[in-house]
């Protein structure tokens, strides 16, 4: 009868892996005789061999007795396990609408077969070690590379952060007078203003005469002055794409203390002169009417 062989494995063999074939026919006092393709010949029924090389490979096993003989013949393929995949990327800070290129790379082995999970909720994408994509939204994505061959699968992953651009940056509050006046002594609340820009950090200064005299960070700033003066508000905003900056002089005056009027002479004599004037205990800026 035609002989029959048997193995631990598919028609994709893995490098250097041990596999045990046994073959079987009809008859009895059979003798078996392996060739594996390689140069490697084994007598027996049950024999045991590994590949040191990949390649494509015919198995012949032949069987006989003292009345007759068969041969059967399997082809194989030998393949190395997937190694070392590793994923890169054109760049891992982009800003919103910006492309990447993701090159998928292995130290050993050779994929047959590519997959690309680019985004939340995205369904994998079929395709080749290289691919591109446009991120059209804001967030943190993990792009996850699959690679495979017949006999293994490797994963591997890279964080893309995507962010939009500062820009249209200003120092902004709502308690100025004449957009430009506060009171010293009291608290000023500034706050940092932009009309595009996400993940953004701030940091405020605040000098007088050219000497930092306060600084800060976060998007708001409670600002208190105790002297009288002109004052430059610096800020500073920074994500991961750059920063931007802006700033804004405002005038700090002391408010107005107690205003006493004094007139001399007091009292005064019909049609005589009068020096009036007027003392007050604090402010400045001030203007007498």
């Amino acid at each position: 009868g035609v002989a029959k062989i048997e193995y631990n494995g598919t028609d994709v063999l893995e490098l250097n892996q041990i596999y045990l074939f046994s073959a079987s026919m009809n008859g009895t006092k059979v003798n078996y005789c392996w060739d594996f393709g390689d140069g490697t010949v084994q007598p027996g029924q049950v024999a045991t061999h590994s590949y040191n090389s990949t390649g494509h490979y015919s198995i012949t096993v032949m069987g006989q007795n003292d009345v007759s003989s068969n041969e059967t013949t399997i082809d194989i393929t030998v393949k190395r396990r997937l190694l070392g995949l590793t994923v890169n990327a054109s760049r891992t800070v982009v800003p919103l609408n910006g492309s990447v290129s993701f090159v998928a790379t292995l130290v050993a082995g050779t994929a047959i077969r590519y997959s690309w999970i680019l985004c939340d909720r995205c369904t994998p994408i079929q395709g080749s070690s290289t691919i591109s994509y446009t991120f059209r939204s804001v967030g943190t994505f993990n792009v996850i590379v699959t690679a495979e061959n017949k006999i293994s699968s490797l994963q591997d992953s890279i964080y893309v952060y995507v962010l939009e651009q500062i820009e249209g940056l200003q120092v902004a509050s709502t308690d100025l007078v004449e957009d430009m006046y506060f009171p010293t002594n009291k608290t000023l609340h500034l706050q940092a203003v932009v009309r595009e820009g996400t993940n953004i950090s701030y940091s405020w200064v605040v000098q007088r005469d050219g000497n930092a005299v306060q600084t800060s960070t976060g998007k708001t700033f409670p600002l208190s002055i105790l002297e009288a003066g002109n004052y430059t508000v610096y800020l500073k905003a920074t994500n991961m794409l750059g920063c931007a900056t802006a700033n804004r002089t405002l005038e700090f005056i002391e408010s107005l203390g107690v205003l006493k009027p004094y007139a001399f002479p007091n009292p005064a004599a019909v049609n005589a002169s009068v020096n009036i004037s007027a003392t007050i205990t604090s402010g400045t800026g001030v203007t007498y009417v």
